[in-house]
């Protein structure tokens, strides 16, 4: 066994020490995405517009809550009564306008309307009051409480159309950290290697074998590495930075990953989304159907269509009915006085000769209605196409992927091949520079590419609005 093969051996179990140390400090994609679901504040939010909009819709139900009444009032000058008015009522409001009521008067005194005089015992009083015509059909309390209701409809498709966004948003900054993860690892190899290139041409020179101008140009190749690895390590803080804005703790606080974590790699992450190709079709066959934002838009013309018949019902005579049961207070109860002509009852009719007001109102919900329904044809089509581009764009950087990997493959082997040309003096320093800039060059493509894979798959996810397929993995 020679002492190089020992020195390569002590060197792959210190690495595969090292990285069984740190593997508890591996976030790993799915309990990130965990935590970004439960602790992010936008996750919060998402929530309260839900709650918001249910909120809404019992306060405009409210309109039907039964109430009580009661009036009080009382007038005396200079030694002179002259009313002593109150009045009770329990009704109960209706959707369609109509309310059923039920109530006790009692008028007295000498300047009372003649009218409206009751005796001391009072007057019961039960009766209903409903539009006719115009309000009967449908009248703006029913028109609030059907748009409060679609709010809730709304309000539940943006919760979905806000959370995809974040999750995507998020899978983007995790990608980042790993794809800066992996890149900062073929510097960290570029310049150990160069390093060793270096000790080995500055041995030959000592050794009379080599030009000084050699180990001149070997060394300026580990600048170079130096270099580039300062530029990884920059890169990589900065994705950590990025990641920092969808960790959160659970006293609200945004939370940095600690220097000593490490990303899931690459190829973990093409595993999780490995699969994610056989739903394409599905996605873009229920696109129209399960699409969030074209969901909202429907919803939208819906809440149109019920202003529509608002403004219709608007257009017809508006005729509002009283009728009203009396019966005389307790003391002077005289079931033989008490008739079925003892009620009040009225009626009122209305009705706009021109109608220019109702006409104008109809005709723009009309067009509001066209505009939405364009407009919704338009996102269908905007979607579908967006959909079919990040098809593609997978499809092709997955061919571009694994394409990269047998061009690593190869410059690997010509690596191999010019380091025993070099070894034997069959090449040069400039030539063993160059193989290995290839090589490196093409390990950092490949991961980039491999990146553009995954990122493309997000968009995909993105596009079709499935937030339950990051869902689904972390339940995985």
């Amino acid at each position: 066994m020679t002492r190089k093969f020992m020195k390569k051996l002590t060197l792959i179990f210190i690495t595969l020490c090292f990285l069984q140390s740190h593997a508890q400090e591996t976030l790993s994609f799915k309990d990130y995405l965990a935590q970004v679901v439960t602790k992010h504040p936008i996750m919060l939010q998402a929530d309260l517009q839900v709650d918001l909009s249910g909120a809404n819709l019992r306060l405009e139900r409210g309109i039907m809550d039964p109430y009580v009444a009661y009036n009080f009032g009382d007038k005396s000058y200079d030694d002179k009564d002259y009313y002593e008015k109150q009045s009770f009522k329990i009704a109960l409001p209706t959707a369609l306008g109509v309310e059923l009521f039920a109530g006790y008067v009692e008028n007295t005194g000498g300047q009372v309307n003649p009218e409206l005089v009751t005796s001391n015992s009072g007057q019961y009083q039960a009766g209903i009051s409903m539009p006719l015509g115009s309000k009967l059909l449908f009248n703006e309390k029913q028109l609030a409480i059907r748009q409060a209701d679609l709010m809730v409809d709304m309000a539940v498709e943006q919760k979905r159309v806000i959370i995809n966004n974040l999750l995507y948003r998020a899978s983007l900054a995790y990608l980042n950290w790993s794809l800066s993860a992996e890149l900062l690892f073929v510097q960290e190899n570029a310049l150990e290697i160069s390093n060793e290139q270096f000790e080995f041409v500055r041995q030959v020179f000592e050794g009379g074998d080599r030009p000084a101008i050699d180990t001149v140009e070997a060394f300026l190749q580990v600048q170079n590495r130096q270099f580039q690895l300062l530029e990884a390590q920059n890169m990589i803080f900065s994705a950590q930075q990025i990641l920092s804005n969808f960790l959160w703790d659970d006293e609200g606080n945004p939370l940095v990953p600690a220097q000593a974590m490490l990303p899931e790699s690459l190829a973990a992450l093409e595993e999780d989304f490995g699969t994610v190709q056989d739903s394409f079709l599905l996605w873009d066959q229920s696109l129209v159907e399960m699409h969030p934002e074209l969901e909202i838009k429907r919803l939208g013309i819906e809440a149109l269509g019920i202003e529509k018949r608002t403004a219709i019902s608007n257009t017809l005579p508006q005729l509002d009915l009283k009728y009203s049961s009396l019966s005389p207070g307790i003391a002077n109860a005289d079931l033989q006085a008490i008739g079925i002509n003892d009620r009040m009852f009225g009626v009122g009719i209305k009705y706009p000769l021109l109608l220019r007001k109702e006409r104008a109102k109809l005709l723009a919900v009309n067009i509001k209605r066209l505009e939405k329904t364009l407009d919704l044809d338009v996102k269908q089509l905007s979607l579908r196409n967006k959909l079919n581009e990040q098809v593609f764009a997978f499809e092709t950087n997955a061919q571009q992927a694994a394409l990269y990997t047998q061009m690593t493959q190869n410059y690997s082997t010509l690596l191999e091949s010019e380091k025993t040309k070099f070894a034997i003096g069959e090449s040069s320093v400039f030539l063993l520079n160059s193989r290995e800039n290839k090589l490196f060059d093409a390990q950092s493509k490949l991961y980039e590419t491999r990146a553009k894979q995954t990122s493309s798959a997000f968009k995909v996810i993105q596009t079709a609005n499935q937030e339950s397929y990051y869902l689904k993995l972390i339940n995985q």
